[in-house]
């Protein structure tokens, strides 16, 4: 009788066979399993657009960055032509809650702002509705405010609270939370009302969100340009200066790595930049800077007036979400101008300098320029 089996050729073949296919069937995994993500990301910032459509319905104008009116109408019980502590600093994501279905959340923030409001004498100053320290915000873990790919955003420890991988756009100016005039869908509430008819570029043309990479739980030394922020010294930097600092591989020049810092992102309700802004001046997935004046570093620097970019791990450039509720992929390579040496001036009816780039974050710039 015979008996069949393989040689040992035979199945080493056979290995090598099954080694090879899966060799090759691993990148298309993984390149599948990327390609999901990002089309959650695009729901997400989709979604986030449309709240920003109906928030309009509701109260005939855009959410405000920062100082938004809903916010400024808690007023102190000892003074009550004074705003509360802290409610300037809430920011769009907050505002837009309830519609993004957290409603609840929404209703947790107002509750402790009508607690306060109505203590006499003042609460401190640093309370719970501050929000980079109230439990509200701290325990709000929101899944559609955090990109797949962006593994920081789903971290949590430390004191940090809860994070978001998706800005909102303040244009095309080296700006803070606090600034007077700036060009994009978001602005200091008490200062300007951004409406539907101030968005004379088209709501189409105009981005209202896009992603911007989390940092991790350590204030100091994160490198990784498209995560950290680092702090130039002087106070009057330009683009230039902030792209420069761009290094070899996926870091920042090594002269700028003691002057990093991280945490960006890591507070999803407040309108402070390098937690939750950013412009349309440096193309998707470049450095971010800030400064305080000086080159004393400080954890700070993330509320600062700088330059903030877009940034994401999708191959080749960022998600955006626009304003008349649409999504869309916009490449690293996107025409940003040729000339980052120079500050746009300070009127909402002139040209962005930053080439599409920068007249898809304006609102008004009288740009006919259209994202690819």
């Amino acid at each position: 009788m015979k008996r069949f089996a393989f040689t040992l050729v035979e199945l080493l073949v056979v290995i090598a066979i099954i080694g090879v296919l899966i060799a090759l069937l691993l990148p298309a995994v993984q390149a599948a399993r990327e390609a999901a993500r990002r089309s959650q990301c695009l729901n997400n910032t989709k979604q986030l657009g449309l709240a920003f459509h109906n928030f309009h319905v509701a109260q005939n104008r855009f959410p405000a960055g920062s100082n938004d009116p809903i916010w400024r109408g808690y007023k102190k019980a000892s003074n009550p032509t004074q705003i509360i502590g802290n409610v300037d600093l809430i920011g769009f994501l907050m505002t837009l809650a309830p519609f993004y279905e957290q409603q609840a959340i929404y209703d947790a923030v107002s509750a402790e702002c009508a607690k306060y409001a109505a203590m006499n004498p003042d609460p401190p100053d640093y309370n719970a509705v501050h929000p980079g320290n109230g439990a509200v915000y701290r325990d709000a873990v929101i899944a559609n405010l955090r990109c797949p790919s962006d593994a920081n955003a789903f971290m949590k420890g430390g004191g940090d609270l809860a994070r978001t991988s998706y800005h909102g756009c303040w244009g095309d100016l080296i700006c803070m939370h606090n600034e007077q005039f700036v060009r994009g869908v978001l602005a200091r509430g008490d200062y300007i009302k951004v409406d539907s008819g101030s968005i004379t570029d088209g709501t189409s043309n105009t981005i209202a969100v896009s992603e911007s990479l989390c940092g991790l739980f350590n204030d100091l030394n994160e490198v990784k340009y498209k995560i950290g922020v680092v702090q130039l010294g002087s106070a009057t930097f330009t683009p230039k200066d902030c792209f420069n600092q761009k290094g070899n591989g996926d870091e920042v020049v090594a002269a700028a790595a003691s002057m990093t810092f991280g945490k960006k992102g890591c507070r999803w309700a407040s309108g402070q930049m390098g937690y939750s802004g950013f412009q349309t001046i440096l193309p998707p997935n470049s450095p971010t800077c800030a400064t305080n004046g000086t080159a004393t570093a400080t954890s700070w620097i993330l509320e600062q007036k700088g330059v903030y970019s877009t940034s994401s791990y999708h191959s080749g450039g960022v998600v955006v979400g626009m304003l008349d509720g649409s999504s869309r992929f916009v490449s690293e390579t996107i025409d940003c101008g040729n000339d980052f040496t120079q500050n746009p001036a300070n009127t909402f009816s002139k040209k962005s300098p930053f080439g599409v780039w920068g007249a898809a974050g304006t609102i008004n710039g009288a740009e006919s320029a259209q994202l690819p």
